[in-house]
């Protein structure tokens, strides 16, 4: 079921921001690491309804491994976010706006 799936990217997504705040920076990114993995697997099967949260997602985590020094790691996400992104500005118009929406 795609719902609770999503719900629990969002959930994850929030724990990682708040580890963060707390100074718990591995398991934050573990937990934007397991949102992300989430979000790749919803957008595989639905790009025009997930892509978008993906895309935030892994910017997300790009964000949190740099600050921890993990440079390969965070250039890795982010790279994948451009790369997300830029499927979407090719996307036909209805299907784009699904998207952003």
């Amino acid at each position: 079921n795609k719902i609770p799936r999503v719900r629990l990217a969002q959930s994850l997504d929030t724990l990682a921001k708040v580890l963060t705040q707390v100074g718990e920076d591995d398991k934050a990114i573990d937990a934007a690491s397991e949102a992300c993995g989430i979000l790749r697997e919803l957008s595989k099967k639905e790009p025009n309804e997930y892509s978008k949260d993906l895309a935030l997602a892994l910017n997300g985590l790009a964000n949190r491994l740099q600050e921890k020094g993990k440079q390969k790691e965070a250039l890795a996400a982010a790279v994948e976010a451009v790369k997300v992104y830029r499927a979407l500005q090719q996307a036909p118009l209805p299907q784009l706006a699904t998207a952003l929406s």
